[in-house]
Parts: C-alpha cells; sequence; structure tokens
C-alpha cells in the first residue's frame, strides 16, 4: 500500500507546487482569455474555452480555490474507495474461481468414472474372451486326452486280436 501511496503523492506534490508559485501566466495562450479554472485531470490552468474543448468532462475547480483544495485527502479518499472496490471485486472473483473450480472438479470425477466405466467394461470383455478360450482350450485337451485313451485303448484291442 506504501507504493500507491508514493506514487500518487508525486502529482499532489507537483498541483500544490504548482499553485503555490506566483502567477506568471494569466491568459491562456490558444484562446486569449483569462485562466479561470485548474483542471484536476491534467493538472494545469485552463480557460473557459479549454473547457469546452479539451476538458469537456475532466473534473475542473475555480483557479482562485485550488490553493484551497485538499489534494492529499481527496486522493487518499479515492484510493481507499478503489482499494475497497478491488477487495470486493477480489472476493467476487475467487468465489467465482470457486464455483468454477468446483463445476471443473465435478466434471473431471465424471469424466474419470466414465473412463473407469468404460475400462471396466473392456477388461470384462477381455476376460470373458479369455474364460471362453481358455474353456475351449480345455474342452480340446479334454476331447484330445479323450482320443489318446481311445487311441490306447483300440491300439491294446487289435495287438490282442492280432496276437
Amino acid at each position: 500500500m506504501a507504493d500507491i501511496s508514493l506514487r500518487f503523492s508525486e502529482p499532489v506534490a507537483q498541483t500544490q507546487s504548482l499553485m503555490q508559485e506566483p502567477d506568471t501566466e494569466i491568459k491562456c495562450g490558444l484562446h486569449i482569455q483569462d485562466f479561470i479554472l485548474y483542471c484536476l485531470k491534467c493538472q494545469e490552468k485552463i480557460c473557459t474555452k479549454c473547457l469546452d474543448t479539451n476538458h469537456l468532462l475532466h473534473p475542473v475547480v475555480p483557479l482562485n480555490s485550488v490553493n484551497k483544495l485538499d489534494f492529499k485527502t481527496s486522493l487518499q479518499k479515492e484510493i481507499e474507495k478503489s482499494l475497497e472496490d478491488i477487495r470486493i471485486r477480489e472476493s467476487m472473483v475467487q468465489s467465482k474461481i470457486g464455483r468454477d473450480l468446483t463445476k471443473h472438479k465435478i466434471a473431471l470425477r465424471n469424466d474419470i468414472i466414465n473412463i473407469r466405466d468404460s475400462l471396466r467394461e473392456d477388461f470384462d470383455d477381455f476376460f470373458n474372451n479369455m474364460l471362453s478360450c481358455i474353456r475351449s482350450d480345455w474342452n480340446l485337451f479334454e476331447v484330445h486326452e479323450q482320443l489318446s485313451k481311445e487311441t490306447s485303448k483300440f491300439s491294446k484291442e487289435i495287438l490282442e486280436k492280432l496276437g
């Protein structure tokens, strides 16, 4: 916060020092009219025609009251108001980030669940296919074993009949 106040105190000091200097210029060089106003935004003396042209929406005060203005207090109030606005907006942004993060977490969780379910289905399909293959292989093994026994039995019968 010290950095902000230092940054804003320089223009205040410049404005106050400018206004404490003796008035060397009393007429506007552009419009040849007396300076009667002070533009707070541009920090310069202006005439009424300057107000209508270059300083139309700028905050201005009568030139004779500039020395009575407390720029430091005014700027400090503006800074405090700006900081309060920043705090409010920060709170709103943090709330929005929290809500968005919660939505993102939910979406991510749902995606993970969908992926998990898909993997389970893929695994179940793979497992069932493997089980089916094993059963087929087991049946072939049993058939092979049965054929071996039958062949052996048949061979013995033939040998007995021949021999």
